[in-house]
């Protein structure tokens, strides 16, 4: 007899099922905290020597800023990508990053302005691949002075 009051059907469980996952739903689960988005005025255009432009790494300026072929890209708006400390394109912030996009090696970081007589034709293909995409995403914010 008590047996009867014990049954569960497919039914019975299904149902089981869908309250307990209900319940989880609406009391339980955290809803994920959304990224707090910090807004930065956009950089004022400007030529910039290297000297200059090193100030724009994203620790000493909150901008983000890195020369291919002596323009400047502002990439504030990616400092996921290209801002410290995790950004897999950290290196490049506040320097020209020619020759590291170039051979696709962000730790192959020359200090000063990148000698492009050093790379292979391919290298510079790619640098200029590089330096298509970014005027499509990133405004460009001045040249890159010889000094």
């Amino acid at each position: 007899m008590l047996s009867s009051y014990f049954e569960f059907g497919f039914w019975d469980i299904a149902l089981s099922i869908g309250l307990l996952y209900f319940i989880y739903i609406k009391f339980i689960r955290k809803e994920p905290e959304e990224e707090v988005v910090k807004m930065v005025q956009p950089l004022q255009k400007q030529d910039m020597t290297i000297e200059q432009l090193k100030k724009y790494n994203g620790v000493d300026d909150e901008h983000l800023c890195f020369a291919i072929f002596d323009k400047i890209y502002e990439v504030t708006k990616a400092a996921h990508f290209y801002g410290p400390p995790d950004g897999p394109y950290k290196n490049l912030a506040g320097r020209d990053a020619t020759i590291s996009l170039g051979t696709m090696d962000t730790n192959k970081i020359v200090d000063g302005i990148n000698d492009i007589s050093t790379m292979t034709p391919e290298q510079i293909e790619t640098a200029e691949d590089w330096a298509s995409k970014l005027s499509m995403k990133y405004p460009v914010v001045g040249n890159l002075l010889k000094e």
